[in-house]
């Protein structure tokens, strides 16, 4: 059975006590309107303390119920919906990062090769096959790590 739909508002309902309304009601029980639905006790036994204390927890509650009705979500729901939000986030950004750092070694080797084939030097410099063969070899550890 899912939370009554809301919206609820905070009311004042003695010196002593904050109620919880819900003027839309709540049709799984057949109600129109449903007022008291919940009382939160003590809004008098800390003077002014105790009723900010008591209203503030009035309206939590009252909160959570508005946010069932405006997401048809609990705040439980919700905050396990951002945590698994979150965790594919990090993971997405490791695999960015992951996929940065092999394509800039592939632009290296990529680089090393033509640098060799433009090179006035080139009888100084390491063979072209040995550039061929180590960007086949970056690009098949990247393959195989897939």
């Amino acid at each position: 059975m899912r939370p009554t739909p809301g919206p609820v508002e905070v009311r004042t309902l003695s010196a002593q006590e904050i109620a919880l309304d819900a003027p839309s009601g709540d049709p799984d029980l057949g109600y129109t309107e449903w007022t008291d639905f919940a009382v939160f006790y003590g809004a008098d036994d800390f003077g002014a303390a105790g009723r900010e204390k008591v209203r503030a927890n009035a309206s939590l509650a009252a909160d959570a119920f508005n946010t069932y009705a405006t997401t048809g979500r609990t705040p439980s729901e919700l905050a396990d919906e951002l945590q698994r939000v979150e965790s594919s986030g990090l993971a997405l950004s490791e695999e960015l990062a992951k996929m940065r750092a092999q394509r800039d070694g592939l632009i290296e080797k990529a680089r090393a090769v033509i640098e060799r084939w433009e090179s006035p030097r080139w009888k100084e410099a390491a063979p072209t096959a040995d550039c061929i063969y180590a960007m086949r070899n970056f690009i098949e550890s990247i393959e195989g790590s897939k």
